[in-house]
Parts: structure tokens; C-alpha cells; sequence
């Protein structure tokens, strides 16, 4: 909910998890994936997907993109 007290702790990230070790679960985020791209195609905003923020990146340990 929007009014947890967790979300004014400084510093809370939420974030989705898709992960799962199940064919159907690899299969499902495929899906979202390929969904979000005929979206883009469109000249429509993602819906699952977000850009990935430097100052977001910089905090995670495994570095998904290049820090400049």
C-alpha cells in the first residue's frame, strides 16, 4: 500500500521480482519482456519496464549498466 509506513523509510527502493527457476516463470518474463518492446514499437510508454536510474545502478552489487 502506498501508505506503509516502509515507504518513507530514506533510501526504499521497490522493485518487482521475476525470477524463478520454473520454465513457465522464464517463460512469463520473456512475455512481459516482448510485450513491453511491441509497446515501444507503438510509440507507447513500457508498462513492466523502467529505465534504469545511475543513482539506482550505482547502489545495486550487480552493476547492470556501465557507471560514467
Amino acid at each position: 500500500a502506498q501508505d506503509h509506513p516502509v515507504c518513507t523509510l530514506p533510501g526504499f527502493l521497490r522493485s518487482a521480482h521475476r525470477a524463478g527457476a520454473l520454465d513457465i516463470a522464464f517463460k512469463r518474463m520473456g512475455d512481459m519482456v516482448l510485450e513491453d518492446m511491441d509497446l515501444i514499437d507503438r510509440g507507447l510508454p513500457p508498462m513492466r519496464s523502467k529505465r534504469a536510474e545511475r543513482e539506482t545502478v550505482s547502489r545495486m552489487r550487480s552493476k547492470p549498466v556501465d557507471k560514467n
